[in-house]
């Protein structure tokens, strides 16, 4: 997942848009309440069905040509307003980093590498935050060939178009209130390793060359940075999404060598918490691919030393087998059932057992189609996380903010990051006070709190909308989904779900939940 610049629309789009998603809105709350049906799973995204709705559109086009006549001054006054409502960004131009490319720190289809920088304010200028991009892997060249034409392989976009700076990045003090006056630097992702390949040799054919120098981009950006100012940083966090939030764990020390001893540093990965899971399969299938992105790339040299002297280095992308390792403090914040874990590692596609996948993902949409063996799927999946996350050693300069959101990505959308109704928020303990991501993270790098919130109760996947009329010790979600995707979950599902889901299925609470983990987790 990326921030990137929403193009501006003229008024008349505007217009239109909302008009149809209110209309839209109108047809679905009519619809719950007539008890009709708009929407069907087919695996975990929504679609239309046949029948009524397909044609909502056709209806809401006439109320359109209707409406706009009569109504278009006060429609524009609406845009207005909710133009000033909405979440601010801050537009930054990209910094292309010309220089590299005499290093062969080049993306994937040579260009060079590219970042954002919104330089902080007063004493708080040399403080410095780098969020590293994410966006997946190339496992294979021709899936690198394919990136080369995309914004995660190049930088043509980010050479003529702004970034636009959200949640962790804000410049806002509402917004992001720990980091909001930092020097704040968002790092394109164009490598597709998780900046630590480093082939020597390209990839050539079909009148395209290909790069795999994931590691050499991110030295040369830092490099580029020191001379900035991050030399003379004071405090420096890096930090990431996705494939970005893996690759700052794996540079995590390798950033630390190179600012000043005095400083504070510490690093912080966001949804790439990757984990060695087994498949719905009883496999693990998606070994082969990270086996396959380490080769393609040759990131081998640059994985953690400690990890590859001790097992195959496809495995030493999986930071349960090489966290204990990392001297600088660190920061996770994940979901116990991020969505691409879900889809990717517990139930891959496997073409000779599609009906097993289908019938999966139904349980999925809806927990009461689950069988136990099903459930106790998820909750072996939530065991393994667990254990994965305790090879994260117990020092208290370590951190972590673990929720059951069907999510991916928390610290770069506002809805999850800070100050919004909908923010997930933890308990510490039963007694402990509320605290969302957001605060979690700046709390631990700025006060040095111990930050170890983790919701180790919830036994399927949420979601979540904070809601403090709904309490739970140690979560405040509004169950609006213990099933991934269905906003149409109630509490009283939920409490339905309590009372007949868990005694039907006793045997797949795993006595686990009951013992070891709560005292690594920092919930004795």
């Amino acid at each position: 997942m990326s921030f990137n610049k929403i193009p501006s629309f003229p008024a008349t789009i505007v217009t239109f848009l909302i008009i149809y998603l209110h209309g839209l809105s109108v047809f679905l709350v009519a619809g719950a309440y007539f008890k009709i049906q708009p929407f069907r799973p087919t695996t975990f995204q929504w679609g239309f069905s046949s029948g009524l709705y397909p044609q909502i559109h056709l209806f809401m086009i006439s109320v359109i040509r209707m409406a706009t006549a009569r109504l278009a001054p006060w429609l524009l006054l609406l845009v207005c307003v909710l133009s000033v409502l909405r979440t601010e960004s801050v537009d930054v131009v990209n910094t292309i980093v010309t220089d590299a490319v005499k290093k062969g720190a080049v993306c994937l289809d040579g260009t060079p590498p590219a970042y954002a920088l919104h330089k902080g304010v007063g004493d708080a200028a040399n403080n410095w935050l780098i969020y590293l991009e994410g966006g997946g892997w190339c496992a294979t060249e021709a899936e690198c060939v394919f990136r080369t034409t995309k914004d995660v392989g190049s930088t043509k976009r980010w050479a003529v178009e702004k970034s636009s700076l959200i949640a962790m990045l804000s410049d806002q003090e509402s917004e992001n209130p720990y980091f909001y006056n930092w020097t704040r630097v968002y790092v394109r992702y164009c490598d597709g390793s998780s900046y630590v390949g480093d082939r020597e040799k390209p990839y050539v054919g079909n009148n395209t060359t290909v790069y795999f120098r994931g590691a050499r981009v991110f030295k040369a950006v830092m490099e580029d940075l020191l001379e900035k100012g991050l030399k003379h940083a004071s405090n420096a966090l890096l930090t990431g999404c996705s494939a970005g939030g893996l690759g700052a764990l794996l540079q995590c020390d390798n950033f630390r060598s190179i600012l000043p001893e005095k400083a504070k540093v510490k690093c912080a990965a966001d949804a790439g918490f990757f984990i060695d899971g087994t498949d719905i399969y009883g496999g693990h299938m998606h070994r082969e691919r990270f086996a396959q992105i380490v080769q393609t790339h040759e990131s081998q040299k640059n994985l953690p030393k400690s990890c590859t002297s001790k097992m195959d280095a496809s495995l030493c992308m999986l930071p349960q087998n090489f966290v204990a390792d990392i001297k600088t403090p660190l920061f996770v914040v994940n979901s116990v059932y991020d969505t691409w874990q879900i889809e990717n590692i517990l139930m891959p596609v496997k073409k000779d057992q599609l009906a097993v996948h289908d019938e999966f993902a139904s349980c999925g949409h809806d927990i009461e189609n689950c069988t136990c063996d099903q459930v106790k799927l998820w909750r072996g999946f939530q065991s393994e996380f667990y254990q994965a996350l305790a090879q994260l050693n117990s020092s208290s300069s370590n951190g972590m903010f673990i929720n059951a959101c069907a999510s991916h990505c928390q610290t770069q959308k506002q809805e999850t990051w800070f100050g919004t109704s909908t923010m997930p928020k933890l308990r510490d303990r039963p007694a402990g006070s509320l605290q969302g991501v957001g605060e979690a993270v700046g709390e631990w790098f700025v006060n040095d709190a111990e930050m170890r919130r983790v919701d180790y109760r919830t036994k399927t996947p949420l979601v979540c909308e904070y809601n403090p009329e709904e309490p739970h010790w140690n979560n405040h979600y509004t169950f609006r989904g213990t099933n991934l995707f269905n906003p149409a979950y109630t509490l009283a599902d939920e409490i339905k779900r309590k009372t007949s889901l868990i005694p039907r299925c006793p045997a797949e609470i795993p006595a686990y939940f009951q013992q070891p983990l709560l005292c690594i987790a920092g919930l004795c």
